[in-house]
Formats: C-alpha cells, sequence, structure tokens
C-alpha cells in the first residue's frame, strides 16, 4: 500500500508529515485532505482569522508531489492532482 504524506500550510507554522498514510485510492487520498482542511478552518475561527488559505500538500514516499488540495474563502476546495504519475 503506497505511503503519502499529507503537509499543511497556512496562515501559521507549516505542518510537516513525518509518519504518513498508507492509502489505496484518490478518493482515500482527497477525504484525509479534505479533513485536514476541515480541522484548519476549525482552528482559524477559533482563533478569530478569517480569509485565510489552507493548502495541503500530499506527497508520495520519494518526495514526489502527489496532490495539492488548496482552500480559498468563498470558494470551493481545489485538488490538483500531479500529472507525472497518473
Amino acid at each position: 500500500m503506497p505511503l503519502y504524506f499529507f503537509n499543511v500550510h497556512d496562515n501559521g507554522p507549516a505542518a510537516w508529515d513525518d509518519i504518513g498514510s498508507n492509502l489505496t485510492c484518490r478518493e482515500d487520498i482527497e477525504s484525509h485532505a479534505m479533513r485536514l482542511i476541515i480541522a484548519a478552518r476549525s482552528r482559524h475561527k477559533t482563533h478569530g482569522q478569517i480569509g485565510v488559505t489552507t493548502t495541503v500538500l500530499v506527497q508520495y514516499e520519494d518526495g514526489g508531489i502527489a496532490l495539492t488540495a488548496i482552500d480559498r474563502p468563498g470558494r470551493d476546495v481545489l485538488f490538483v492532482w500531479s500529472a507525472d504519475r497518473q
């Protein structure tokens, strides 16, 4: 099962995933990224931060980019899959 690392970048220090998650399909990867985005939204709301863009960068075990998930205020979450390993 492939190992993916989910790194969250938003209005503070980046949260680097150094453990990784074993996931088998794109739907599972997108769902995990979305859970991280929802957690970031909640954290921002708790701290009174409005209009924060959150990016979840999903990397393969070898460091290559699998997916970039972008949450911009007032827009749907954008999932951008890397074309190099499709």
